[in-house]
């Protein structure tokens, strides 16, 4: 879908439709680049490469498993994943700010602020743990 004289989308109600012409670049990794679409969420595309790809089609497989498990328990430290199945990239929920700027932006962090974000990532492991998904970069 492309919009009138280049306008950028201010809110993404319904399934994306696979077009970043007119999303904004917000961040790019090993494993693909992520596009704002709104406020509220993120398209993270896959690179092009069979390892871009390979990571992609993994988080795609955790996310599912998230969804079946969410329907009993959540966990505030996961993001959300709205789409799974598009075949450009995943939606996700988009963050306010990333762990790193979080640390980049108040270095040196204060101890208390240290333990928390250290329990925050614990948390978020356990639960992944929980339902059995072993987090590792390789």
């Amino acid at each position: 879908m492309t919009l009138p004289n280049k306008q950028k989308r201010t809110s993404y109600e319904q399934e994306w439709d696979g077009d970043i012409q007119e999303l904004t670049c917000i961040g790019n990794g090993v494993s693909g680049i992520v596009f704002a679409i709104d406020e509220r969420k993120v398209a993270k595309i896959a690179l092009g490469t069979t390892r871009s790809s390979e990571d992609i089609e993994t988080e795609r497989k955790v996310y599912r498993r998230l969804k079946q498990r969410r329907k009993k328990a959540k966990c505030k430290y996961i993001l959300k994943c709205y789409e799974t199945d598009n075949p450009r990239g995943i939606v996700l929920e988009r963050c306010k700010e990333s762990v790193r700027s979080r640390i980049r932006s108040s270095f040196p962090l204060p101890s208390e602020q240290k333990t928390r974000l250290a329990r925050e990532a614990t948390e978020g492991l356990a639960y992944l743990h929980d339902v059995g998904i072993v987090q590792g970069d390789g």
